[in-house]
C-alpha cells in the first residue's frame, strides 16, 4: 500500500521529484522494545532477522524492484500472496544463500513461466541465452536488470559460477 500510494499520489514529492522507497521483508524472531540507557533509549527492533531485512531492502535496487522478500516470508505468507522468485544471493555477513522473492500485486502482468525459464538459464551459466529471454520480457524492470547482468557475464564470464550472486555491499 505504501508503494502504491507513492506512485499514485501526485503530492508525494520531495523537491518536486517523486519519492521512491524500497522494502525488505524477512520473517524471523527478533527483540522489540525500549533499548538503551535510562536517559537515552529508543523503541526499536534488533536481531539477525532485522539485519537480513535491511540487506534485502538494499538489494532491491539491483533488481529494480520495490519490495524484496526472503523465502521465510514467502512461506509465512502462504498462498494468499503471489510471488515471483528473483534470485539466490549471499548477502554480506552470511554464508548461506538467501532466495529472493518479489511479492506481486493482483493482476500484475508478468510472464512468470518465461521469467522462471530465463532464471534457470541464468543459474546454469547460459548467460547469452538468459539475456535474450530476459530481453523478450520487455517492460519488466527486473528482467531488464537481469538482461544487463547476463549480457555482461556473457562477455566476461565469472571465473567460478555456482548460480548464486555474491553481494559485496550492504
Amino acid at each position: 500500500d505504501m508503494i502504491a500510494a507513492l506512485q499514485t499520489d501526485p503530492m508525494m514529492t520531495l523537491n518536486g521529484r517523486p519519492i521512491r522507497i524500497r522494502v525488505g521483508l524477512h520473517t524471523d524472531q527478533v527483540i522489540v522494545g525500549n533499548i538503551g540507557a535510562p536517559n537515552r533509549f529508543n523503541y526499536t527492533v534488533v536481531g539477525d532477522g532485522v539485519n537480513l531485512a535491511s540487506r534485502l531492502e538494499g538489494v532491491g535496487k539491483a533488481y529494480h524492484v520495490s519490495i524484496v522478500a526472503s523465502e521465510d516470508t514467502r512461506l509465512a505468507a502462504g498462498d494468499g500472496v503471489r510471488f515471483r522468485e528473483l534470485d539466490q544471493v549471499r548477502v554480506v555477513g552470511r554464508d548461506r544463500p538467501v532466495t529472493l522473492f518479489e511479492p506481486l500485486a493482483p493482476g500484475t502482468p508478468i510472464d512468470l513461466p518465461r521469467f522462471a525459464e530465463a532464471l534457470t538459464l541464468w543459474r546454469g551459466g547460459a548467460f547469452a541465452a538468459a539475456a535474450s529471454l530476459f530481453r523478450q520480457l520487455g517492460g519488466d524492470p527486473a528482467a531488464a536488470a537481469f538482461a544487463e547482468r547476463a549480457e555482461a557475464f556473457a562477455a566476461h564470464p565469472p571465473e567460478r559460477w555456482d548460480g548464486i550472486v555474491n553481494l559485496t555491499q550492504k
